[in-house]
Formats: structure tokens, C-alpha cells, sequence
């Protein structure tokens, strides 16, 4: 913010005559800031230009969620594209040397990009935890239009922080021998405008933060418990289907012994169960397919028969031997179908747990990005908030350590995109893709 001013009338005494504008820095100390300050404008407009291209080329970020992070890019890009180069050249020259009106407005839009930045941070905060807590019905309640009515809010506020300077809520200019650019220093502006900026905010955003931790914290725990619930019944059920193939492979190998045999069919008395058995139904139906076979069962289980009658399944006999596999093939059929369902069923399972992991996945990359961009802000702004207040009660702050911290705020800005870049693997393609199709332009 532009507040940086707030103490330069101290660095000379216009009661000096051989001195007709403040003393600049020295050659070394000017290449330094200039550098420094120069790179972290490219990172500012160049970073968060990449945002607001990403997330408006990018199918994968349309979202509107997306959203107030484009918001808070916007304002973080106008910052280093309009107010910074006058935050440096006026701090490098000591002086104001762009003309009283363009001070006035250069001011109100500092303060209006500042403010919609640390906004913009609160929305996705508040976005982020409406998400988790009511994960069933804010997604449908967040319309395009309730979404730009938020973003419209953020500005308007920041507005209405910025305007009071505009229409004379501010303490007159010292009298001095060179032109100066200060803020109001209205000790009822002051802390008015910092309270809206950033300690009701940043407030919000940590109870906020703290609120969205437990809920992520106990959703994570009741997904945990339900997992193990439902594994212990896949596992159950798979014993199931084990023992169940297992009795059924046990039953077909029966068969098949009895199939690969001979058999001698005389007379023969079976009782009731056992003429229900297996392989007793599989020799009937053997029988009762093969046209050299008679075969008469009485009401009581009695099988009669022809006493010559001989049934060698290992004879050289095509014509038996493939009415032997196609009653094993179709005696297998059911437990291979059972055996495809059941892989399929796997598969439909391992899909969802796969589609659930990555989207808790999501969630938890999320939150934690939201937790860095909260901190950076924080230690960004904090200082330099704090120090303000102070210099407007009392002039105990040395000019360096005020410029230091002000320009550290500035620097929260450069700090969006490239947590935007480490963090989240859809910003970081869509970069790669945008830098990419730049180089093949040039």
C-alpha cells in the first residue's frame, strides 16, 4: 500500500536551504532496491497473469471455485502493474513526482487492489469451508451467478475502504520544499481502514481455517472407520464366495473322477439321499444321453439295467468323448459366470475407491493451500498493519524498518502464483502448457 510515505517528511527538514529535494539513495543501495523490487514486480504481473490465463484457457479449472482465485489474481496483477513502479520510483527518488491528482487516485486504487487481495483470500477461505461442512448442498447453491454476486461484494468493500481519503476524510500535506505523496494520517482513518483490511479479515480467516481443520479432521476420521467397516464386509464376503467355490470345485472334481473311470452299471439299490447325489446324477445323465443305454429308475431309487452294459469313458470314442466335455463345459458355466460377475463387482468397487481417494485427495491438497496462502498472508501483512497503527500514535518506528514491512506486503502478492505452481498439479500443466505455446509464438 501506498503508506510508505508516512514517515518520508522525517528524512529531511524543509528548514534546510542548501537542499531543495530529499537525498536519494546511494549508487550501490539504488542498483539493489531497484533490482530486487523490479523482480518481484515481473513475479507479481507475470505469476498471477498466468492465473487468470490458466483458469480461463484451462477446462480442468473453470470451476467456479476457480473463481475468487481469478479475483484475487486480478487484484494481485493490477498491484504490480500499476502501483508498484510508483511505490518504487517514489521511494527511490525521495519524492512525489507524478502531480497531486494522480497521487490522490494512486492511493484509493492501492488501497482498493490491497484490500480486494486480502478480501478475495477471506472468500476462498469462507468457500472452503462451506464445501466441507455442507459438502451435500453448497455445491448446487453456488450458481454463477451467486459466485460473481460474492466477487462483486469483495470489490465493492474494498471500495468503500478506499473512498473516505477521496472525498476529504484525510489531514492536510506538510508544507515542505518538495512534493510529497502521504496517505491520510487521521488516526480514525487509520485504524478504520486497517480494521477493514485486514484484522476483521484475517480474523475470519483463521476461525475460519480452525473450523475447516476440525471438519476436514472428523470427516477423515468417520471416513476412516467406514472404510474399516466395509472392509471387514468384503472380506466376509469374499470368505463366502470362497468356501462356496471352493465346495462347488470340490463337487466338479467328483464328477470328473467318476467321469474318467469305468463303470460297470449292474443292479443296484441306492436310498433316497443318495440317488440325489452328484455323481449319481451325473452317471444318469451320461446314461441318458448314450442311445446304448437303458435305463428305468423306480419310485424307491432302484436303477435297472441291462447287466451286460459297460460304460468306458476312456475308450477311443469321439463320439463320447465330446458329449463328455460338453457336459463338463456346460457344468462350468455357472461358476465361470458367478467367477466374471464377481470380477466385475471388484472392478466397479476398485473404481469408486479409487475415484473417492482422489477426490479426498483433492480436498486435502486444497486445504493445504489454503493453509500456505493464509500463513504467507499473515506474515506478509501482519508487521506492516501493526507498525502503521503504531506510527500513527507516536513516531517511534525508524523509517527503515516501516519501508522493510511494507514492502513485505507487497510481496505476498508474488507469493499466490507460486504456491498456486508447487501445489496444485492443474495451475502447474496449465503453466507449462500456456509458457509452451509462447515459446512456439516467438
Amino acid at each position: 500500500m501506498s503508506w510508505i510515505g508516512s514517515n518520508v517528511s522525517n528524512t529531511t527538514s524543509a528548514s534546510d536551504p542548501e537542499r531543495e529535494l530529499p537525498p536519494g539513495y546511494s549508487t550501490v543501495h539504488l542498483i539493489l532496491t531497484v533490482s530486487i523490487v523490479t523482480f518481484i514486480i515481473l513475479i507479481i504481473v507475470g505469476g498471477n497473469l498466468l492465473v487468470v490465463l490458466s483458469i480461463y484457457t484451462d477446462k480442468n479449472l473453470k470451476s467456479k471455485q476457480n473463481w475468487f482465485i481469478a479475483s484475487l489474481a486480478v487484484a494481485d496483477f493490477l498491484l504490480g502493474l500499476i502501483i508498484m513502479p510508483f511505490s518504487l520510483t517514489n521511494e527511490v527518488m525521495g519524492y512525489w513526482y507524478f502531480g497531486s491528482v494522480w497521487c490522490d487516485l494512486w492511493k484509493a486504487i492501492d488501497v482498493l487492489l490491497c484490500t480486494a487481495s486480502i478480501l478475495s483470500i477471506c472468500l476462498i477461505s469462507l468457500d472452503r469451508y462451506w464445501c466441507i461442512t455442507k459438502a451435500l448442498t453448497y455445491p448446487r447453491q453456488r450458481t454463477a451467478t451467486r459466485a460473481a454476486l460474492m466477487i462483486a461484494a469483495v470489490w465493492v468493500l474494498s471500495l468503500i475502504v478506499c473512498v473516505p481519503p477521496l472525498i476529504g476524510w484525510k489531514n492536510p500535506l506538510p508544507v515542505t520544499d518538495y512534493p510529497l505523496c502521504l496517505l491520510s494520517s487521521e488516526i480514525g482513518y487509520i485504524i478504520s481502514s486497517c480494521m477493514g483490511s485486514f484484522y476483521i479479515p484475517g480474523v475470519i480467516m483463521v476461525f475460519v481455517y480452525y473450523k475447516i481443520y476440525r471438519a476436514a479432521t472428523k470427516r477423515a476420521r468417520r471416513q476412516t472407520r467406514k472404510e474399516k467397516t466395509v472392509k471387514k464386509r468384503e472380506t466376509k464376503t469374499e470368505n463366502e464366495q470362497n468356501s462356496d467355490g471352493l465346495l462347488k470345485n470340490n463337487s466338479l472334481e467328483d464328477k470328473q473322477d467318476v467321469t474318467d473311470m469305468p463303470v460297470k452299471v449292474n443292479s443296484m439299490t441306492l436310498t433316497e439321499d443318495e440317488s440325489t447325489w452328484p455323481i449319481y446324477q451325473k452317471q444318469s445323465n451320461i446314461q441318458n444321453n448314450s442311445p446304448s443305454i437303458q435305463t428305468l429308475e423306480t419310485a424307491n431309487g432302484k436303477i435297472e439295467e441291462n447287466d451286460d452294459i459297460v460304460i468306458d469313458i476312456d475308450e477311443k470314442n469321439e463320439k463320447e468323448s465330446t458329449k463328455s466335455d460338453i457336459t463338463a463345459t456346460t457344468s462350468l458355466t455357472p461358476i465361470q459366470d458367478d467367477n466374471k460377475q464377481s470380477d466385475i463387482n471388484e472392478t466397479i468397487k476398485d473404481i469408486e475407491r479409487q475415484k473417492r481417494k482422489i477426490a479426498k485427495a483433492r480436498e486435502r491438497r486444497a486445504t493445504i493451500v489454503l493453509g500456505i496462502v493464509m500463513a504467507a498472508f499473515i506474515i506478509c501483512w501482519a508487521p506492516f498493519f501493526t507498525l502503521y497503527i503504531i506510527t500513527a500514535l507516536c513516531k517511534c518506528i525508524p523509517d527503515i524498518v516501516f519501508n522493510v514491512f511494507f514492502w513485505a506486503g507487497y510481496c505476498n502478492s508474488a507469493l499466490n502464483p507460486i504456491i498456486y505452481t508447487v501445489f496444485n498439479r492443474d495451475f502447474r500443466h496449465a503453466f507449462k502448457r500456456i509458457l509452451c505455446l509462447e515459446q512456439k509464438h516467438r
